[in-house]
């Protein structure tokens, strides 16, 4: 939960991007109330800040950026600063509402989880701190950037002994870039739309930040069988040429290569 908001299922759990994939939002950054207009452009944007409309080109596009430049350099939202003004969705997203929906916890929160193991290896129940300790994360770095974590489950049987014997192996590491300031975490953007009088069209955008699981299954099990294991002893002896070693005594042959 948040400071004054309690997120349930359905808002911290994404559909699924894939047959094996979910994400879960761990922290979001609101931009409420966005109109179509004039506002600065974010200073998060490269080149953005200016002193002067000599430093903003009118109609330039910056494809980082949030709309088209209108050629004015107009006061920041908070602070001193100028910024470029850009016709686009305003306010423009900045950052400065941040919210998360981790709750904080004792030094304890990552030495409880419902898996084991050793105990209890069949139970797909995991906190997902747990999964992030396991693949060498720190929780609080990738809950705040977001990341893609693989969980790999490895099962290999032999199907000549119990069930019990039939575990899965389970690994757990990131997938995301994580020194690659480009490409490393994971987040992504959706609007809610509204009307005000019926006639201005509002928008509240939420960039949000999550921990994608994408869950990899590879599997080997095999069984005890005397025919085939027959058929490839005899495949085998084919195999080998036993020939008569004329420079030896008596009867004794030598085993000759292997063809």
């Amino acid at each position: 939960m948040s400071e004054d908001k309690v997120w349930d299922v359905e808002e911290y759990v994404k559909p699924p991007e894939g047959g094996s994939v979910v994400s879960i939002i761990t922290r979001i950054e609101v931009t409420p109330s966005q109109t179509l207009g004039t506002c600065p452009e974010s200073m998060r944007v490269h080149s953005s800040t200016c002193h002067s409309d000599d430093d903003c080109i009118a109609g330039q596009l910056d494809m980082q950026g949030n709309g088209i430049r209108t050629g004015h350099c107009v006061p920041y939202y908070h602070g001193d600063s100028k910024t470029c003004e850009v016709s686009a969705w305003c306010p423009v997203e900045d950052g400065t509402s941040d919210k998360g929906n981790i709750a904080s916890q004792k030094s304890d929160y990552l030495k409880h989880c419902t898996f084991d193991q050793d105990s209890d290896p069949y139970c797909p129940i995991f906190r997902l701190g747990f999964i992030v300790e396991k693949a060498g994360e720190n929780f609080t770095e990738l809950a705040h950037k977001g990341g893609v974590i693989g969980v790999i489950i490895n099962w290999n049987c032999d199907l000549d002994l119990s069930e019990s014997e039939c575990n899965p192996k389970y690994s757990f590491r990131r997938l995301d870039p994580k020194y690659d300031p480009a490409s490393s975490g994971y987040n992504f953007r959706f609007a809610k739309y509204y009307k005000i009088n019926g006639t201005t069209t509002t928008r509240t955008l939420i960039k949000a930040y999550g921990i994608r699981i994408d869950v990899i299954v590879h599997g080997q099990a095999g069984k005890f069988s005397l025919i085939p294991t027959i058929i490839n002893l005899a495949t085998a002896l084919t195999s080998i040429g036993v020939v008569r070693n004329p420079n030896s005594l008596g009867d004794l042959g030598q085993v000759g290569s292997v063809w």
